[in-house]
């Protein structure tokens, strides 16, 4: 009777699990520099939203610049970016699952770029304008504003995280039950013995 009860009551949790939608995804990206890290992390929207997405659509957004041997490695989230308030660009289709590029008129002029944000120092100068933010330009160079880093980068990897959809998490479920309907279910056998 045990049995019967776990794989109803897993087969309920797995319908429930198949019946939710996906509530987020996260794209994961990679800026590197002949085959080393230079800019990575991940960004991650409602699924149903569709079209051009910015900053503003985002649920959460994560940069890391690696930084060198002599400038320590710096972290944007998602709450920094939107605090920025010179420029920023930001533009993925949320269709086609393609990060467009755009230009901004930056501090030294326009600049061609995937995305970035950059915010200005209360005390900064006319050739140092922006003390905090990024850049990751289409020209094959990046700029870190919070470290005074600058690099190259040579290539962009980009792609889906790794997250199991609810149909995977449904089968897994429904799995787990049986398996435990199966180790609670034993058969009795009778032994004969003759004497």
């Amino acid at each position: 009777m045990m049995s019967i009860k776990a794989l109803i009551a897993g087969t309920l949790m797995a319908a429930g699990v198949m019946a939710s939608p996906a509530e987020a995804a996260t794209i994961v990206f990679d800026f590197s520099f002949q085959n080393v890290s230079r800019v990575n992390g991940s960004f991650s929207f409602d699924d149903a939203k569709t079209g051009m997405l910015g900053y503003a659509d985002l649920t959460a957004f994560d940069l890391t610049v690696i930084g060198d041997a002599v400038t320590a490695a710096s972290n944007y989230t998602l709450a920094d970016v939107l605090a920025m308030p010179v420029y920023s660009f930001f533009s993925f289709d949320a269709s086609q699952y393609h990060l467009n590029t755009g230009v901004v008129d930056g501090p030294f002029g326009p600049v061609d770029l995937f995305f970035g944000a950059a915010s200005k120092s209360a005390n900064a100068g006319p050739d140092q304008d922006l003390d905090s933010g990024f850049v990751v330009g289409t020209a094959g160079a990046y700029r870190d504003f919070r470290t005074d880093f600058a690099g190259g980068i040579d290539n962009l990897s980009m792609g889906v995280a790794a997250v199991p959809e609810p149909a995977t998490w449904a089968m897994m479920l429904v799995g787990f039950a049986l398996v435990g309907a199966a180790t609670r279910y034993r058969r009795r056998t009778t032994s004969v013995v003759f004497g």
